[in-house]
Order: C-alpha cells, then structure tokens, then sequence
C-alpha cells in the first residue's frame, strides 16, 4: 500500500510537551544523537523523495529556460533526479514482480490503517487481525510507502531465512532502533556483530550465571515488600494493584547489581522519566515505520517528534553516562583500599561491565556504552514485560498456582525466606514450563528482521526479493496448531519432560526448532535468556512464598488468560497494564508456606 505525502496530526500516544530535562554539557562526544546526526540518509525511498524535489525545483526552472543561462543547470537537475528515480523504480517493480503471489492487506485493512496509525493499540489490533486472516498461508506482505515488508509465519519459511548467511544483515527498523539504544549487539551485524558478539559471550554462561540467584532473591525480597505495602494501600479502596512499575523496578535494580555491579536509585530513574523516555522513542520509531514519508531523516527532523525523539536519546544518554561514571568511581575506590600484598581472595568477582571498563578490554567507551544502553532496555523492556506476564496469567489460573506452590514446597520446604540456588531452581521444572508457556502466549519480543542481499526461494514456494524488509512474527508462529495442539488454551506441561514424542522425550520433542522463537532464532538468539529465566525463576518463587496472587476482578480486567489483550509493537506489553490481588499466605509474617 503507497500512502500519499502528508503530515499527520500530532501522534496521541505522545504528550503535547517534550520531556524536560537537563543538558549535560559532556554530552555530544559520545552520545547516540550525536552518532545519529550523521546516520546516512540513505534510506529507502529517500532518493525517490530527493529526486521528487529535483523535479519541481527542474519544472520550476523550465518557466525561466527564456533565459539561456539557466539551460545547463535545468539540464543537469533532470540528468541527477533521473539518475536517482530510475534504478528505485527497478527495485520496486522487481520487488512487486517476484511477491505477487504472497497475499497482502485488503482495501479495508488500508483504510483502517490510515485512521489507525496515530494510535499503537489500533496498529497492533490491525496487524494482529492482518496475521490471523493470513495464518492458514503463513505469510503475507504490505508497502510502507515504498519500502516491502514480508512477514513470515511458517516454521520452515523462518529457518530458511534466518540460517541462510545471505540474510544476516537486520532490518531497516534496527537502524531505527540503534538511533536511540546505540549500536549494540541488537543493532549490529556482520563482522561487528560477531566481534562483539564473541567478547560479550563469556561474561553470560553457565559459570558466570551461577553467582546470580543470591542477588536476585535480595532484590526479589525488595519487590515482595512493595508489592505488600501496595496491595495494603489498595486495599482500604478497594482495588487491584499493578505490578508494572514495581517490577521494572526490580528488574532494573537486578541488571545493574549483577551484570554492572552498581547502587542505582531506580526510583531516582523513574521520577527521571527515563522508562518514559524509552517507551516514547520506541513508540516514535515504530510511528516512523507506518509512516513512510518520516523513514527519511530530513523529513523526520522537519516534525514535532524529532524533538521529543531527540530529547529523549539525551536523556537516555545522561542516565548510561551517569551509571558509567558511578561504576568507575566505584573501581577507584577499590583500587585505592585494596590491601598491598593481598591474595586477592577477597575480591569481587569481574563483572560484565568490569571486564568491559578494563584498559585491555576491545571495547571503546563508546561502545561500552551502548552496550550499557542495550542491557537496560532489554530490561526495562522485554524482561520487565516476561515477568509481568507470568505474574498475571499465574493470577488468572488458580490451579497452576495451586500445582507451583505445591513445587516450592517440596523444594523449599516450610522457609518462605531462603534463598534458592542454581540446584533448588533447576529443581522447579513445572515453573519454568509456566515461564515458557506464557512466553508462547505472549512473547516479550514479538517480531524481529532480516534484510536479505539477495532473493531467498522459501520452502513454501514464494520469493523474498533482495532488499525486501522479512520479518518474523512470533505471537502468529507461537499459536499455530500444527505445532502447538489446542494453541489458544494455557496448558504449561506441553513443556514438561515426556510431553514430547515418545516416552521420556525432552520437553518440545518432535517440535519443529523454529516453531518456539520467544528468545529469536539461529545466529543471533538472544545472549541473556539464560539469564532471563534464572530471573523471573528466582523472582516467581519469592512472590508466591509469600502471597497468593488472585484476579484483579474489576470490568475491565481479564477474567482468564485468553481475554488478555494486548498491545504488539517493538515489545508486546498487556493493554491497560498488569492488575491483580495479592493475599498474604500465613499471616503477618509469611515465615510458613
């Protein structure tokens, strides 16, 4: 669908005012605005509005072309919008050539989205409704202006294109993305990926890993009490709680104790707004990518969101930047107490951020930085929204709690205060078939891309053009019976040992290796997800130690798993946020399960 030239009203899931914030003057030199400002213009589609320009201004100069010095510079203004028009009208008829057997949106699903485009809920309704009509086909297209987005959701369609090397450069939309969270390893491909890749790797394995459920517990000690003091004040009203703020919250404070090893105020970030600061600039990016004429840079910057964009990379910045210089004073201080002669028994074990701040590490600070940036998006994000999203289908499904509860205490006993480590978590299989199961409801990360450099023939017999923007779409692929029987319905033990095929199959056996994609897929699989479970395990099990999670109960809460909406855009976060009941097990103390 090619959408007319225009600028819309101002987008209403942004305030009317750009967050405030103070200036750093140190700033510039390595922030990711500053990287962006010189970012290509070179997108799709910004030679043919280049060239369009050209054009008026070549037509406006032909009224003059009475005069014959103006005849040269007429001339050479048609040769260079020509020259640019040309080859993108090639790509783009060879482009609609090759898809035209791969289904698209209907006139109605055009007309929808025109209205829809200001609002993130009624994109998402859209594209969900666009997916579910195609699923039968398992794949479907749309233009964004004059940019072909292919959107796969065949298990067999997704490991050709994502094992196949000719697709390992990512989509236009991380570019996007790398404007404001830097270039990390979500940004990066090809050769960067891979160097960055192979210096990251280490500091997330097994070994590393196993230091981690001690912090956790604190932290998830931290979250109980909150939760406990709020649901107290909600109480006497009447009413549910949300578990969101407090669980990004908690989330944050474990990233920055185990992977950076610093005391941050997460209270301090959120009066900041810098959560704010990051749902707004994702939201932007994604109004970017339905908006087409704003895929160009010069255009973009002409609007009211470049500033509340810009504005919202420097406070990003500012914060990463804060967090960095916090952590390096916390290095000299040691440094400057550590004892002369000492065995070094003592010391902290190096953390990521640690290793990354060495003299010898390959990292220069700005890309330590952005690798910062990455990890707290990744966890005020799709880590916060994992967690949350187990908390509420847990609430909503008593017998699972029921069945969870009864495994923490064969695992913990009566102590509802102990710790547990990497065995007692390993221990809690039915748990983390609940995790997994409501990562395949509702994945944290709902679509990811490729840019193939050349045509990909899929196993279902269409081609993906060279050029073209392929993504997968992971709440579609997730929900497809022929992998998942009986998809809609909540049913964790399809992840349990011996749920596969034939007797004491592992868990997912039989099952297609593309068709379960919650952490991505091939090559680039999401580094933490390891870690991201160890977490929600860590955090699960203190919260039901302690309370009984119940229904919010209210009109316009979800009375099961399935009445669960939710909103699908660069994370998948639940509609109207994370409500529920929280009743203390035994008494003031909860010592007992």
């Amino acid at each position: 669908m090619l959408l007319a030239l225009h600028f819309p009203r101002f987008p209403s899931f942004l305030p009317r005012r750009p967050v405030t914030l103070q200036q750093t003057s140190h700033l510039a030199e390595m922030s990711s605005w500053s990287r962006w400002r010189s970012w290509s213009w070179c997108r799709p589609g910004a030679g043919g509005a280049l060239a369009a320009g050209l054009l008026l201004l070549a037509a406006r100069c032909c009224c003059w072309a009475r005069w014959p010095a103006l005849a040269l510079p007429v001339l050479a203004l048609l040769l260079l919008a020509l020259s640019l028009v040309l080859p993108a009208a090639r790509r783009l008829a060879r482009q609609h050539s090759l898809t035209r057997d791969i289904p698209g949106p209907r006139l109605e699903h055009v007309l929808r989205l025109v209205r829809a485009r200001r609002s993130p809920a009624r994109v998402s309704d859209l594209f969900h409704d666009v997916a579910r009509e195609h699923q039968r086909a398992g794949i479907f297209k749309f233009w964004s202006g004059p940019v072909l987005f292919v959107i796969l959701m065949r298990a067999d369609d997704i490991e050709c294109v994502l094992t196949d090397r000719r697709a390992a450069v990512k989509s236009l939309v991380y570019d996007l993305i790398g404007t404001l969270m830097g270039e990390g390893l979500l940004h990066l491909s090809g050769e960067r990926w891979r160097r960055r890749r192979r210096i990251v790797q280490p500091y997330f394995s097994a070994e590393v890993l196993r230091g981690f459920p001690e912090v956790f517990h604190r932290r998830a000690e931290v979250l109980v009490r909150l939760l406990g003091e709020a649901q107290a004040r909600a109480a006497r009203a009447g009413a549910p709680v949300n578990v969101l703020p407090y669980a990004g919250q908690a989330v944050t404070d474990m990233v920055c104790h185990t992977v950076m090893a610093s005391d941050v105020d997460t209270r301090a970030m959120e009066e900041e707004g810098i959560a704010t600061a990051m749902s707004s600039g994702l939201a932007i990016i994604l109004y970017r990518v339905f908006n087409p004429w704003f895929l160009y840079d010069g255009l973009f910057r002409l609007s009211r969101l470049h500033a509340h964009f810009k504005r919202s990379m420097e406070l990003f910045d500012a914060f990463t930047l804060r967090l960095l210089s916090i952590k390096r004073a916390e290095r000299q201080h040691a440094r400057q107490h550590e004892r002369p002669g000492g065995d070094g028994g003592d010391r902290k074990k190096p953390t990521f951020l640690d290793v990354m701040l060495d003299t010898g590490a390959a990292l220069t600070d700005a890309e330590v930085l952005d690798e910062v940036k990455g990890l707290i998006t990744a966890a005020t994000g799709g880590s916060t929204d994992a967690l949350c999203f187990v908390l509420l289908c847990i609430s909503l499904q008593q017998d699972v709690q029921d069945r969870i509860v009864q495994e923490l205490t064969d695992v913990f006993g009566d102590d509802a205060e102990r710790a547990g480590s990497m065995e007692d978590l390993r221990r809690l299989e039915y748990l983390e078939a609940v995790i997994k199961e409501t990562l395949r409801m509702f994945p944290s990360i709902p679509q990811f891309g490729r840019s193939p450099s050349h045509d990909i023939r899929l196993p279902s017999g269409h081609t993906v053009p060279a050029g073209a923007q392929v993504f997968v779409y992971t709440p579609a692929v997730h929900m497809s019976a022929e992998h998942f029987p009986q998809p809609e319905r909540f049913e964790p033990s399809r992840f349990l040992k011996g749920s596969g095929a034939g007797a004491g199959a592992g868990p997912g056996a039989g099952r297609h290796p593309f068709a379960y994609l919650p952490f991505g897929a091939g090559a680039h699989t999401c580094i933490g997800q390891r870690y991201a479970l160890l977490q929600i395990k860590t955090t699960v099990s203190a919260l039901l130690r302690r309370y009984r999670l119940l229904p919010a109960d209210t009109p316009r809460s979800p009375a099961t798993v399935q009445d669960i909406r939710t909103n699908v855009l660069v994370t998948q976060r639940a509609r109207g946020g994370y409500w529920m009941r929280l009743e203390p097990r035994h008494g003031p103390g909860c010592t007992r399960l």
